[in-house]
């Protein structure tokens, strides 16, 4: 899935400051 590529780069843009639920 290509959101699965924009959460990625959404959790390192973060740096993890939420957890994901994934």
């Amino acid at each position: 899935f290509e959101h699965s590529a924009f959460l990625q780069d959404r959790e390192e843009y973060f740096g993890g400051v939420e957890s994901p639920e994934e």
